[in-house]
C-alpha cells in the first residue's frame, strides 16, 4: 500500500505452499543440496477471483496444484511456525543457561511431547481458520498433519512424518558450539523469523477476531525471554518489539473486515 498506493488495485498477489524445494546451502553464494522436491501445490490468492490463473502458472512452473482461496490461507497454512518452535519449547523449556552436552536431530530425535505442542497450536490456527470462514472469507486452513501428508505423503503417525521423512534427514537443532560443550541459538532463524512473522502473526489475527490462543501465547512468551524481545504482555501484542513484527494491525488493520 504505502509502495503502490492506487495501483494497489490492480495487481494480483498469490503464495505458493509448500516451498517448492527442501534444501540447504552448502556452499554459500554457489550451491545448495537439494534434500526433496515437492510435488503437489496449494496456491491462495489476491484478490480470490483470479485464483485459477495463480493455479495455471504454478502448475506450469512446478506441477500439479489447486487454489486455496484467499491469500490469508497461505498466511495461515501450519508449517515452520508451527514445526520449529513448539519442537524448541519442548527441548528447552526449562533452559536457564548451562552449558549442554549434545546437539540432537531436530526431526529424527522427535518425540510425542513435542509433536504433542505442534497438535497444540495447530489446532488453534484451524480455530482462527474457521472463525474466518465464520465471518464470510473463502478460507482454507488444514491441520499440520494434514498438510504434512498432502505434501509428503501418508505416514502411519504424525510423530513418524518427523522421524522417518526423508526430506528432514540430517537437520540439527540450533544449537552453537562453546567451551564445554552447546548452548542454543536464540538469534537462529527459528526464533528471529518464526516468532515474530509467524506466531505473532498468528496471535495478530486470534486478536482481531476474537480467538483465543493460550498454547501460541506460551510459546511466545517464552521465546520471548530468550530473545531478548518483548511482543506479549499481560496477554495482548502490546509489547515494545510488536513493531518489528507482521501482524496485521502494523498494517493498519485494525478490524476483521480490513483484512479483505
Amino acid at each position: 500500500r504505502e509502495v503502490l498506493g492506487n495501483d494497489l488495485g490492480g495487481v494480483v498477489t498469490f503464495a505458493i505452499l509448500p516451498m517448492p524445494f527442501t534444501c540447504r546451502i552448502t556452499e554459500y553464494g554457489k550451491h545448495v543440496g537439494i534434500q526433496q522436491l515437492k510435488k503437489n501445490y496449494k496456491v491462495g490468492t489476491y484478490p480470490p477471483q483470479f485464483a485459477d490463473r495463480a493455479v495455471e502458472i504454478t502448475t506450469k512452473l512446478f506441477g500439479p496444484t489447486d487454489s486455496f482461496g484467499h491469500l490469508l490461507s497461505c498466511s495461515l497454512t501450519p508449517i515452520n511456525a508451527v514445526i520449529h518452535p513448539q519442537r524448541l519449547y519442548r527441548l528447552l523449556k526449562d533452559y536457564s543457561g548451562e552449558v549442554l552436552p549434545s546437539v540432537p536431530y531436530f526431526y529424527e530425535d522427535m518425540d510425542q511431547e513435542s509433536v504433542d505442542y505442534m497438535n497444540a497450536v495447530a489446532n488453534e490456527v484451524c480455530e482462527i481458520g474457521a472463525k474466518l470462514r465464520d465471518l464470510g472469507y473463502d478460507i482454507t486452513v488444514p491441520h499440520l498433519f494434514e498438510f504434512s501428508q498432502f505434501t509428503y505423503g501418508n505416514f502411519p503417525t504424525p510423530l513418524q512424518i518427523f522421524t522417518d521423512n526423508i526430506a528432514y534427514k540430517g537437520f540439527k537443532c540450533p544449537y552453537k558450539a562453546v567451551a564445554g560443550g552447546f548452548v542454543p541459538d536464540f538469534g537462529n532463524r527459528y526464533f528471529t523469523e518464526d516468532i515474530p512473522y509467524g506466531l505473532c502473526l498468528y496471535k495478530g489475527i486470534a486478536e482481531l477476531i476474537g480467538v483465543s490462543t493460550p498454547q501460541i501465547d506460551a510459546v511466545i512468551v517464552w521465546a520471548q525471554g530468550h530473545m531478548g524481545k518483548e511482543y506479549i504482555v499481560d496477554g495482548k501484542l502490546t509489547g515494545k518489539d510488536v513493531k518489528d513484527t507482521t501482524i496485521p494491525q502494523n498494517f493498519g488493520i485494525t478490524s476483521p473486515e480490513k483484512l479483505a
